[in-house]
């Protein structure tokens, strides 16, 4: 009970704790901020939690963490000048980055077998939604995008990130539609409020999972319950198509469009960098999801082109399996490395290697898995 009741509320003060974060962050240099502390404090907990369940799914956790330790190893052992004082520590740091949400994952998948966290979840989501619109309410939000793109984030740190959690968090809505009276309303107060965020990530999300409930609904609920996911899809798609996010994606579009944070190529590589972006703009023109791959780089074409052009001059089969990192060391020569393109699935290969494209996917496949495998459920 103890457990239960330490996990519940270690989650319920994430939204504090990213805030937090983002305070330390944006004004002070502090490396381990108090919010990566306790996270990282709540990923080893979470790893001894799940040698200690009884969970059906703790030898998948178990087989999965093995696979890990072996990614981690292998990645250093391939890259042995990452091993060095100047270098490791940032490198752990970016490691826990791309294990974290695999590792809460299982801890919580194994936990959610238990134990009903469904109200902790709601709890949740209700907090980083007050967080969000109290700030944009009053006018002292800082932006999304540091340039002439809208949207809003509170007192938050990054636009995706925050997204990110959100989107995941927002399935919780459904019980505000399950239960009686007019608490369905609070669910068109955080899609708007979702909404202002601005970025791809939250809107796309927000769209997907409004429609879900709207199809479980259809399948599975009473005439209530269609009605008011009805009127939330509706709600969702209007409010969509008036969003922060697609008028920053058409002005996106817009050939003029340029970053303020354009990063310093290296001007060695000027030539082979303007030559990629060459190759860049030739694949717009002759594919038919040109539109598309144009809107996911969102002007970021410069990002993609400097990240291959380093990737090229270190392409081995170590960088392929494990990355480059992210460290500038002798062989990688070249201050830019840690810029990302901002887009999961390519810095994911580029700079953890193909390999860890597996962890990166995995929770979403066993999720799938499980979400097919309970179909007759819908839980």
């Amino acid at each position: 009970m103890q457990k239960r009741k330490t996990i519940n509320t270690l989650i319920m003060l994430f939204p504090f704790l990213d805030l937090i974060t983002a305070l330390f962050t944006r004004n002070s240099n502090i490396i381990y901020t108090p919010g990566i502390i306790v996270k990282g404090i709540f990923m080893i907990f979470m790893f001894f939690y799940i040698f200690k369940t009884t969970s059906k799914y703790k030898k998948l956790a178990i087989y999965s963490y093995i696979f890990f330790f072996i990614y981690v190893l292998l990645y250093f052992l391939f890259k042995k000048e990452l091993l060095s004082a100047k270098y490791i520590f940032d490198e752990i740091k970016y490691i826990f980055k791309l294990f974290y949400f695999p590792n809460i994952f299982l801890g919580l998948l194994c936990y959610f077998d238990k134990n009903e966290i469904y109200d902790v979840f709601k709890i949740s989501l209700i907090i980083y939604v007050i967080l969000l619109f109290i700030p944009f309410v009053l006018d002292v939000s800082y932006n999304t995008y540091p340039e002439k793109l809208k949207g809003y984030i509170g007192f938050f740190y990054s636009g995706n990130e925050v997204a990110n959690i959100i989107i995941l968090l927002s399935p919780a809505m459904y019980l505000f539609i399950k239960d009686k009276k007019y608490t369905f309303l609070l669910s068109l107060l955080f899609i708007y409020t979702i909404l202002t965020i601005g970025t791809k990530v939250a809107t796309l999300g927000i769209l997907i999972v409004t429609f879900f409930t709207l199809i479980y609904y259809l399948l599975y609920g009473n005439k209530r319950g269609k009605i008011i996911s009805l009127i939330i899809f509706t709600f969702t798609m209007i409010l969509s198509l008036n969003s922060f996010a697609y008028n920053n994606y058409k002005y996106s579009l817009n050939e003029n469009y340029v970053p303020k944070e354009e990063i310093k190529v290296n001007e060695k590589k000027t030539e082979e960098i303007g030559e990629i972006m060459h190759q860049i703009d030739k694949f717009y023109e002759s594919s038919k999801f040109n539109v598309i791959f144009k809107s996911l780089l969102s002007s970021r074409n410069v990002y993609l082109a400097n990240t291959v052009s380093i990737y090229k001059d270190n392409n081995t089969l170590a960088s392929t399996l494990f990355g480059m990192g992210f460290s500038n060391t002798n062989n990688i020569d070249d201050e830019n490395i840690s810029k990302l393109i901002e887009i999961d699935i390519l810095d994911g290969y580029f700079h953890y290697g193909m390999v860890s494209l597996i962890i990166m996917f995995y929770p979403l496949i066993i999720a799938l898995f499980l979400m097919i495998k309970s179909k007759n459920k819908m839980t």
